[in-house]
């Protein structure tokens, strides 16, 4: 799952800690690759959960997080969608959100759009005209204007407060999804410049290989992780050399609840992440990005730049259901 995702299920989650009966509709396959299906794994993933789950056909049913939880396969998600007389509202995003917003309409259901990227398919929802809007930053509150005319409701992410971790020396520089996208080019060419320090490479998306040089050398890799809790509590730097524009950078808030710096690109949402607690790095000249770790390697420096981090991301860790309720978009 990428950010969106996460907030998506975390909104949920407090809405049904609220009172409010959710069900939420997700798909086990990937939404372009039919073939990437993890069925399997989330089976396995509930089975150590303790969580009882039903698999019907094709539909796996649990319960969770006083949630109502439904997963098919990518293709069958707007038909697995019920949406009755007892249906008050319905939030979507990313991949069909247009398509839920139509069958939400004619049942006369209200609809809330919740854009989370610049992408095409971040403004899906915005396309066809949902009842309120929600942007995941300025940026992309910006960016919908601009191109649509719409304007809407600046919702940032929400969070979960860090958990208390203690006797754990923070060395690393993390990068959380190495693929291209994400500047992994960067982050390589960090690792050969940095040899004598520890850099973690966290899988997101989708696996990566680093090669046998790397690992061997100073690159750990970490498989996909439900929470980075634990390697958020080992890292020092938090590295987002992304060449797109992020609508927001949630690990960046992640991050910053640890009292972990970020240095990322100045693009995006990012900026609105970072706030004070990091460097913006407008260039991919890779001496900036190296300039930028040997400036934080000052201890007083650094101690600066972490609490001002933690101090910018305890912003965002605010009770999302009573915005969206204060706003008269929930009622």
């Amino acid at each position: 799952m990428g950010g969106a995702e996460v907030s998506m299920r975390l909104l949920a989650e407090k809405l049904a800690a609220y009172g409010f009966h959710v069900t939420c509709f997700g798909s086990y396959t990937h939404p372009r690759i039919p073939s990437r299906n993890q069925l399997d794994e989330f089976c396995l993933r509930l089975n150590d959960l303790s969580i009882d789950f039903s698999l019907r056909g094709l539909t796996l049913e649990y319960s969770y997080g006083g949630m109502d939880c439904r997963m098919v396969p990518a293709p069958m998600v707007l038909s697995a969608i019920e949406i009755g007389k007892q249906t008050d509202v319905v939030f979507t995003a990313q991949e069909n959100s247009d398509e839920v917003v139509k069958l939400a309409r004619r049942q006369h259901v209200r609809t809330i759009g919740w854009i989370h990227s610049v992408s095409a398919v971040g403004f899906l929802a915005l396309q066809a005209d949902p009842t309120h809007v929600l942007y995941t930053s300025e940026f992309v509150r910006r960016r919908g204007v601009e191109l649509f005319g719409r304007d809407g409701f600046v919702f940032y992410p929400p969070f979960r407060s860090p958990i208390t971790i203690r006797d754990c020396k923070r060395v690393s520089i993390t990068l959380v999804n190495p693929v291209p996208a994400k500047g992994l080019e960067i982050f390589v060419a960090l690792t050969d410049i940095f040899q004598h320090r520890r850099f973690v490479a966290v899988e997101g998306w989708e696996p990566v290989r680093l090669g046998r040089k790397l690992l061997d050398r100073n690159v750990r890799y970490v498989r996909q992780q439900s929470t980075l809790d634990g390697i958020l509590s080992q890292t020092r730097l938090l590295l987002v050399p992304s060449e797109v524009e992020e609508g927001f950078g949630r690990v960046v808030t992640e991050a910053g609840l640890y009292g972990i710096p970020s240095i990322a690109s100045a693009r995006g949402g990012l900026v609105e992440a970072v706030g004070r607690g990091g460097i913006l790095v407008e260039s991919r000249d890779i001496r900036h990005w190296a300039d930028a770790i040997q400036y934080l390697d000052d201890d007083g420096r650094y101690q600066e730049y972490s609490d001002l981090a933690k101090q910018h991301a305890t912003t965002f860790l605010r009770d999302p259901v009573r915005e969206l309720i204060d706003a008269g978009i929930l009622v």
